[in-house]
C-alpha cells in the first residue's frame, strides 16, 4: 500500500511539474473563476447560464428601465474627475483619496452637478464588491507570516490588542452614552477602528525609499500591524453583519462558525494549490499568478454572496492570499514584489476612485442633523483617545524610542480605506428598517473620520517621520552599522533583536 501511495504521489507531482500541463491547469483555474464570477454577478444558473429568465422563475425588478449607456457614461465621468482631482491634491501633500471623496460629495451636493449623473444601483454594487476584493487581497498581502513569527509580540499587541480596545471603547460609548442599538454599535466599532492602510503604507514606503527607517525594523513591524488590524476588522465585521440582522441569532452563530471553518479550510487548500500552479520558473509566472489570484478572489467573493455565504468568501480569500504569498516570497528572485505592485496599481486606479467617490456621492449634506454629527464625532473621539493611550502603552518593551512610540500611536488613528468600503453594506442591510437612521449615522461618521484624520495622519507621518526615524537610524548606525530592508528582513537567515520578540 505504501508503494502504491508513493507511486501515485510521484505521478501527481510529475504531472503538475510538467510545463505544458501546469500551464493548462493554471489556465483552467483562471477561466473557471471568471465563469463563476460572471454567473454570480448576472445571477444565472451555474450549469445552464443561457436558460431564459422565466424558465427558472427569476424575479424581475419592477423598477423602470435603466438607461445603461447614460449610467455607464456617468460612472466614467465620476471616475475621471476623481482620478484627476485626487492627483491634484496629492501634489499638495494631501491624500489623493481625500480628493476622490470630495469629488463624490461635490457631484451629490452642488446644485448644478447634483442631477448630472445617473448611477445604476446594480452596477454600483458590482463595482463596490470588485473594489473591496482588491482591498481585501492587498490587506492579506501586507501580512507577512515570516515577520510575524519573528516579531509576533509587538505586532500582536499593536495590530490586535489595540484594535480590540478601540472597538470595545466605541461600542460602549455608542450604546451606553448615546443609546445606539447594541448591534449597530458593534458594527460601528468594527468599521471605525480600522487604520488607514491607504495612508500609512504608501507614506512609510516613501520614507523608506528616502532612507528613513531602513536600518531599523520599525517600518517593517508597522507595515505588518496595519494589514493585521484591517483583516481583523473586515473578517469580524462580516461575521457580525450576518449575526446582527439574523432572524434567529443562536442558529446564525452556528452557521457563521461553519461558514468560517469552510472558508478557512477552502482558503488553505486554495493557497496550497497556488504554491504549485503556476510553476515558479515559467516565463510569465508573475503575470499568471496575479491574474489567478485576482480571478479566484473575485469568484470566491461574488460566488459566496450568490449562495448567501459571504463570510466564507471573505475568510477563504484572506487565508488563500496569505498562504500563497508565504510561498511566493521565497520561491523566486523577485519574490512577490510584482504581484504587490499590480494590486497597488489596481487600488490606485480602480478601488480608490470607486470606493471613495461612491461613498462621497451617497453623502447628502442637506440631510445632516447637527445632533447626529456631534454624537458621531464624540463616539469616534472617545475610541481614538482610548486607542492612542493603549497603543502608546502597548508599544513599550518593543525596543522603540518614545518618539517612535508616539508616532505609531498617533498614525494608527488615521481612518480611510475600511471606512469607505464597509458602511454601504450596513446601509443596504438597514433599508426600510428601524436601524436605517443608525446606518446613516455610521456612514456619516466614517465620511467625517476620513476627511479629518486621513490628511492629518499623512501630514504627521511626513513631517514627524524623518525626525523620529532619524533618531532610530542614528542609534542603529553607531551600534550595529548594518541595514535590513523589508524583503531581506523576512528571509529565514535574518533575525530580529530580542526586544521585538
Amino acid at each position: 500500500m505504501d508503494i502504491v501511495g508513493s507511486n501515485f504521489r510521484n505521478v501527481a507531482i510529475n504531472i503538475i511539474n510538467h510545463r505544458e500541463t501546469n500551464l493548462v491547469l493554471s489556465s483552467l483555474i483562471i477561466f473557471s473563476s471568471i465563469y463563476v464570477t460572471f454567473v454570480s454577478v448576472l445571477r444565472r444558473p451555474f450549469i445552464h447560464p443561457l436558460i431564459s429568465s422565466s424558465a427558472y422563475n427569476e424575479t424581475l425588478s419592477p423598477t423602470e428601465h435603466v438607461d445603461y449607456a447614460y449610467s455607464t457614461m456617468s460612472f466614467v465621468i465620476l471616475w475621471l474627475c476623481a482620478i484627476i482631482f485626487g492627483r491634484i491634491l496629492s501634489y499638495a501633500k494631501l491624500p489623493a483619496l481625500l480628493g476622490v471623496l470630495l469629488v463624490g460629495i461635490a457631484f451629490k451636493n452642488i446644485p448644478f452637478l447634483a442631477d448630472l449623473l445617473l448611477l445604476d444601483e446594480g452596477i454600483t454594487e458590482v463595482l463596490r464588491k470588485s473594489a473591496f476584493t482588491v482591498i481585501l487581497v492587498r490587506a492579506a498581502m501586507g501580512f507577512d507570516m515570516g515577520l510575524f513569527r519573528k516579531a509576533n509580540g509587538v505586532i500582536f499587541r499593536l495590530g490586535i490588542v489595540s484594535t480590540l480596545v478601540e472597538i470595545i471603547a466605541i461600542v460602549l460609548a455608542a450604546h451606553f452614552i448615546f443609546n445606539v442599538n447594541v448591534g449597530m454599535a458593534i458594527l460601528l466599532g468594527f468599521v471605525l477602528a480600522a487604520s488607514a492602510s491607504a495612508i500609512i503604507l504608501p507614506t512609510l514606503s516613501q520614507l523608506m525609499e528616502q532612507g528613513y527607517g531602513v536600518e531599523s525594523l520599525f517600518c517593517d513591524v508597522f507595515q505588518s500591524v496595519v494589514p493585521l488590524d484591517n483583516l481583523l476588522c473586515i473578517c469580524s465585521f462580516n461575521v457580525a453583519l450576518a449575526i446582527v440582522f439574523a432572524a434567529n441569532i443562536s442558529s446564525e452563530i452556528g452557521v457563521m462558525f461553519a461558514e468560517s471553518a469552510v472558508g478557512i479550510i477552502g482558503g488553505l487548500v486554495g493557497g496550497l494549490v497556488l504554491w504549485w500552479l503556476p510553476r515558479c520558473d515559467m516565463y510569465h509566472t508573475h503575470f499568471i499568478r496575479t491574474v489567478m489570484l485576482l480571478s479566484v478572489s473575485l469568484a470566491l467573493l461574488f460566488g459566496s454572496r450568490a449562495i448567501n455565504c459571504q463570510s466564507a468568501g471573505v475568510f477563504a480569500t484572506t487565508v488563500l492570499t496569505i498562504i500563497a504569498l508565504s510561498r511566493w516570497r521565497i520561491d523566486n528572485r523577485c519574490k512577490a514584489e510584482k504581484e504587490e505592485e499590480v494590486f497597488a496599481l489596481l487600488f490606485e486606479l480602480f478601488s480608490m476612485p470607486v470606493m471613495f467617490a461612491l461613498i462621497g456621492y451617497d453623502f447628502e449634506i442637506a440631510k445632516l442633523e447637527m445632533k447626529m454629527v456631534l454624537e458621531g464625532f464624540a463616539i469616534a473621539g472617545i475610541g481614538m483617545l482610548i486607542r492612542l493611550i493603549f497603543a502608546f502603552l502597548l508599544s513599550f518593551c518593543a525596543g522603540l524610542t518614545l518618539a517612535e512610540q508616539a508616532l505609531i500611536s498617533v498614525v494608527l488613528l488615521s481612518k480611510a480605506t475600511i471606512q469607505a468600503a464597509l458602511p454601504p453594506q450596513i446601509v443596504d442591510a438597514c433599508l426600510e428598517t428601524a436601524n436605517e437612521d443608525s446606518a446613516v449615522m455610521i456612514r456619516t461618521v466614517c465620511v467625517f473620520a476620513i476627511i479629518v484624520t486621513a490628511p492629518i495622519g499623512q501630514l504627521l507621518l511626513i513631517l514627524l517621520g524623518p525626525s523620529a526615524l532619524h533618531m532610530r537610524n542614528t542609534r542603529q548606525i553607531h551600534s550595529n552599522g548594518s541595514a535590513n530592508k523589508r524583503h531581506i528582513a523576512t528571509d529565514s537567515n535574518d533575525s530580529l533583536p530580542d526586544h521585538y520578540l
